[in-house]
């Protein structure tokens, strides 16, 4: 019943921690992922990600917290392993004992080292533990310099900053409870201790921990944008259809830029732009349709020979060249000098609708 609480306690402690991951790399992702900033960004974006932990994938946060409980119970069984037999003999059991340690200590490390990573990418696309953890180690392997020396950098610098805050908690503490500041003597009332170290190791302890914690937010933060921008550089190359979701400051160390989206109404460059006449864009017009009036469009073309003679040009020669009829054919004339004009400005016009031509009947240039 003990192990079993035991194991239940680790369960559950490992589940809060990944919970705590999840939520911070659903939130991360979301900046990362938003085409712009920070409009968007969702509203609530931590509320909204321990929305979806809980509500989709409380399985595989149960998994694999599930994991690293059984591998955390087989060290503690070590560890009592090794206890029994502190006063024993048995050099060859101590020494296949520190070996497995060793071993299960590395596997714990590796273990929460991808689980975290699945957890990120969980975030990221939704899919089950299982395939989360596989393109997290495979992506990590393709980019593993990277992430080597970004891991390393990100370590260094993380431990700089605990050591600060906990080097500047230990010195105010140190200097307070000794004495040597007594400037707030009128305002607090100092405690009398014989042994002042005590309370300064502790008040450094805390301070180291909770250093530990807020900086946690920021090691989880550089860890998952820096597999989001891992994914954005294989699954995009920066064309318009794939433009690249990173900053414009990290792709400009980065040498990558986005095509900008091209207006279909604009010319592109180096095409030929065709300059239209004013005189074609008369000619484009549509042309009004003529009234029937038999005198003012006989007189208009009869009573002018040189407008006879440009119409000729045309396709119309046919027309003054019957000045030698009879009388009896000047009224047909007369009639076909309407049709006739419509289909010689007709001839001209490049935009007339096909229903206006077929609309005017067939007849021969002439006499009838």
């Amino acid at each position: 019943m003990q192990l079993f609480m035991l194991f239940m306690l680790l369960w559950g402690l490992n589940f809060i921690v990944a919970l705590g991951h999840m939520t911070l790399a659903g939130a991360f992702a979301s900046y990362y992922w938003a085409w712009e900033k920070p409009r968007d960004i969702p509203a609530f974006p931590l509320t909204s990600s321990v929305y979806r932990s809980i509500r989709y994938h409380l399985g595989s946060l149960a998994f694999g917290s599930f994991i690293i409980a059984v591998v955390q119970m087989i060290r503690i069984a070590l560890e009592y392993l090794e206890y029994k037999l502190k006063d024993a003999d048995n050099k060859v059991a101590k020494f296949i004992i520190k070996c497995l340690q060793c071993c299960f200590w590395c596997l714990e490390k590796f273990l929460k080292f991808l689980n975290k990573n699945a957890y990120i990418m969980i975030a990221i696309h939704g899919k089950n533990f299982c395939l989360s953890a596989k393109d997290a180690f495979f992506l990590i392997m393709r980019n593993i310099v990277r992430v080597v020396v970004l891991d390393k950098v990100t370590d260094f610098l993380l431990f700089l900053s605990k050591a600060l805050v906990t080097g500047i908690v230990f010195t105010i503490a140190y200097v307070w409870f000794k004495g040597n500041i007594t400037y707030f003597d009128n305002y607090v009332t100092r405690p009398e201790l014989n042994y002042y170290l005590t309370p300064v190791i502790i008040l450094t302890l805390c301070a180291y921990l909770m250093a530990s914690v807020f900086f946690g937010v920021y090691s989880m933060a550089v860890d998952t944008l820096f597999l989001c921008f891992l994914e954005d550089l294989e699954r995009n190359d920066g064309s318009a259809g794939k433009p690249y979701f990173m900053s414009k400051g990290l792709m400009k160390v980065l040498g990558k830029k986005n095509e900008k989206l091209s207006d279909p109404n604009e010319p592109k460059k180096g095409a030929k732009t065709s300059k239209v006449s004013p005189e074609e864009k008369k000619e484009k017009r549509p042309l009004p349709e003529p009234k029937d009036n038999d005198n003012g469009l006989s007189g208009s073309v009869s009573g002018d020979d040189d407008d006879d003679a440009d119409s000729g040009d045309c396709g119309g020669g046919d027309v003054d060249d019957d000045e030698d009829d009879s009388d009896s054919n000047d009224d047909d004339d007369h009639k076909m000098l309407p049709l006739l004009l419509m289909m010689i400005s007709g001839s001209r016009i490049q935009g007339l609708t096909p229903g206006l031509l077929e609309s005017v009947p067939n007849h021969k240039h002439g006499n009838s």
